[in-house]
């Protein structure tokens, strides 16, 4: 069978080792790829030919829905493999959906064959699920079991029903369950915003600070009424807001008691995987710099969906560099 050397910059050249004829089939295959993509670089509007040309750097896109935003995206991953010597495991692509991510996959394969295969496209929770498979030995996360929202339920409620009565979650109400649901939401912002119980007592305590000097222009009367003029404060809204500021306080605190019950039944929440990903990383410097040092470029799809602690795993890889190649 006769041979020829594929051209350089064909996707799929980098791959394979110099001077070794290949099959003219697999040859043409290529080389196909490689005039499609380019033959789609061709149909982008000016602005979106700009954004996938501008390989090196931080790149912002602001699009609405609908607009080639995620074709974008595909199109930029094949212009950096195109243009640079870099590997597809060195490109980093996030996003928000499993649907999302298989989406993007069949994209990017339709525009420069196979070798889109070989792109790391992850979800923020699979990413992460992913380094903790590759390094169990940090994690210690064996044979626990993801959490189901009944026996959230049931944690929760048993941390209430543990409370004194005049524990600022018990005073005055006969219910002793009546803030299951504040608890369930409060515990999954603390895990997605990466947030502390101290750093949430902190903040209330400022905020009502700001309410009890009257930088807070809710609680100040703007008009003179009968009982008070304009620019006194509103004492009884300032104490309610004093009282649901203090119940929040005391849920916050429930929290490392919350992770410890789910440590001792061997369950873990679906959110827990980041955090423990964050912890590592502060934890073993050596195992976010491997990382850092593999991805070359971090492509973000939805960026404006990420929350807290998502986005603080996306910081710890850029970080490495001075000027990230970073798209969102």
């Amino acid at each position: 069978m006769s041979g020829s050397v594929l051209p350089p910059k064909a996707f799929g050249a980098q791959f394979l080792p110099t001077n070794i004829p290949i099959s003219f089939a697999l040859m043409t295959t290529l080389r196909k790829y490689n005039e499609q993509f380019l033959a789609e670089l061709e149909r982008l509007n000016p602005r979106q030919r700009e954004a996938v040309e501008q390989i090196e750097g931080p790149v912002l896109v602001i699009a609405g829905p609908g607009t080639g935003k995620t074709h974008i995206l595909a199109s930029r991953i094949g212009r950096i493999l195109l243009e640079t010597d870099t590997q597809p495991h060195n490109i980093l692509c996030l996003t928000f959906t499993d649907a999302g991510v298989r989406a993007m996959k069949k994209r990017l394969v339709q525009l420069i064959g196979p070798e889109g295969h070989r792109v790391h496209i992850y979800t923020f929770h699979s990413f992460c699920n992913k380094l903790i498979q590759d390094n169990m030995e940090l994690f210690g996360s064996a044979g626990l079991e993801n959490l189901t929202d009944l026996e959230r339920v049931q944690i929760i409620r048993h941390l209430l029903s543990e409370l004194p009565p005049g524990h600022p979650l018990r005073e005055g109400r006969k219910d002793s369950y009546f803030f299951v649901d504040h608890l369930k939401n409060l515990f999954k912002d603390m895990k997605t915003e990466h947030l502390s119980p101290d750093f949430i007592r902190q903040k209330a305590d400022e905020y009502l600070a700001q309410a009890q000097s009257g930088e807070l222009e809710e609680f100040v009367y703007k008009r003179k009424t009968k009982d008070f003029k304009a620019g006194d404060l509103k004492q009884s809204a300032i104490d309610k807001l004093q009282q649901q500021l203090e119940q929040l306080k005391a849920a916050a605190d429930l929290y490392p008691l919350y992770q410890q019950k789910l440590a001792e039944a061997g369950r873990y929440d679906y959110d827990d995987m980041i955090l423990w990903v964050l912890e590592a990383f502060e934890k073993h410097p050596d195992l976010l710099l491997r990382y850092q040092e593999q991805y070359h470029y971090f492509l973000v799809d939805e960026y404006q969906d990420t929350n807290g602690a998502q986005n603080e795993v996306l910081q710890q890889l850029i970080n490495y560099w001075e000027v990230p190649n970073v798209f969102i």
